[in-house]
């Protein structure tokens, strides 16, 4: 007889964690119901697609209900420009998605085991030459105040649920998307590239670790609160395209995107590759997690080896 399944809302499936959370190793162990604005057709028998309205804050009534819940949902941080409009675009979308759970979760009076929201570690600032862990304060700028407000939502909707759990993520490297896609653009044409003077601090995280570290604090019911999902050793940004220069033995030109031209071409945006985050993983080292990948040039390896 095959043992009932637990059940997972995830919220934000089709960006590049959730794709990767539900087609990982773990995935089969659960019944998956992924919340869409779009209607989809699943071919596998533990995948549901839900539609679901943020902005009418609305859940189908007669869905299963979950164990746990994963919320990923939130417009891209660097898909365009921060104009007043898309700063509240990107704020809406994260509250207004805990929101929205928040709402059924209260109507239909339910307690899931777990709830996990992303944040970002924007959420320290612009840290200089400083270190910041999961017990350090909340910095200045858009990207903080935007974590600001994400964090209180998860709050809110968490304190429905028996512990909630917030994933502070760094630089996520995969070849599928992101950031290292965009590091990488220029690769074919032998050009390589850092921004600014390269001296800001870059903390990052190989998809696989950040996809396991989830199902790590998932399975462990005395997992709460925040965790940066960082790999333990921060880097500064040209030296990290040097390490993955080196490590991939790829020949080639390493060039500084120059300052004023990022603020030229992204105005406040440039923030977004220009500041300094350098952050430890405090709380997941203390718990006893053993990261896989601690450089990122070996991280590059991988995920170009095994298309990641």
């Amino acid at each position: 007889m095959e043992l009932k399944k637990e059940i997972i809302w995830l919220a934000g499936g089709d960006g590049l964690i959730g794709n990767f959370l539900t087609n990982s190793l773990f995935a089969d162990e659960f019944h998956w119901l992924i919340f869409t604005r779009k209607i989809k057709k699943s071919h596998r028998p533990n995948v549901e697609y839900v539609l679901w309205n943020t902005e009418t804050q609305t859940i189908p009534d007669d869905i299963l209900r979950p164990d746990h819940i994963i919320n990923l949902a939130g417009a891209g941080i660097a898909d365009r420009l921060w104009t007043a409009a898309r700063k509240q675009i990107i704020i809406a979308s994260r509250v207004n998605s805990a929101l929205t759970i928040k709402n059924y979760l209260e109507k239909h009076q339910i307690t899931p085991s777990t709830y996990i929201s992303a944040s970002a570690i924007g959420y320290y600032g612009d840290l200089g030459e400083d270190l910041a862990d999961e017990s350090s304060n909340k910095g200045n700028g858009f990207l903080a105040h935007c974590c600001g407000l994400w964090e209180a939502a998860a709050k809110e909707t968490g304190s429905l649920c028996k512990r909630t759990i917030i994933l502070r993520f760094g630089l996520v490297l995969s070849t599928k998307g992101g950031v290292l896609a965009r590091m990488l653009m220029t690769k074919p044409i032998r050009l390589f590239q850092y921004f600014g003077n390269g001296r800001q601090w870059y903390s990052w995280i190989h998809i696989q670790d950040a996809v396991e570290i989830i199902y790590t604090l998932i399975r462990n019911t005395q997992c709460v609160g925040v965790y940066n999902l960082v790999s333990p050793d921060p880097i500064n940004n040209r030296e990290m395209m040097q390490d993955i220069m080196k490590t991939n033995n790829w020949k080639g030109i390493l060039l500084s995107v120059p300052t004023f031209a990022l603020k030229w071409m992204l105005g406040e945006m440039a923030s977004v590759v220009l500041d300094s985050t350098k952050v430890k993983p405090t709380a997941l080292l203390n718990f006893g997690y053993k990261f896989n990948f601690l450089r990122p040039g070996e991280a590059v390896k991988d995920l170009i080896t095994k298309k990641l």
